[in-house]
């Protein structure tokens, strides 16, 4: 019972840590492709 409990607390817990973590990789991803997407027209003109 215990076990379950602290497993249910934990995963409270854990949840909302995991999404705000998905999501700002989800951004620095974005981020990133539009970075490199960029330097390749920047070799690409010269």
């Amino acid at each position: 019972m215990v076990v379950a409990a602290f497993g249910k607390t934990f995963r409270n817990a854990v949840k909302p840590i995991v999404t705000e973590n998905v999501a700002f990789l989800f951004l620095l991803t974005i981020f990133w492709i539009q970075q490199s997407s960029r330097h390749k027209k920047l070799h690409l003109n010269k």
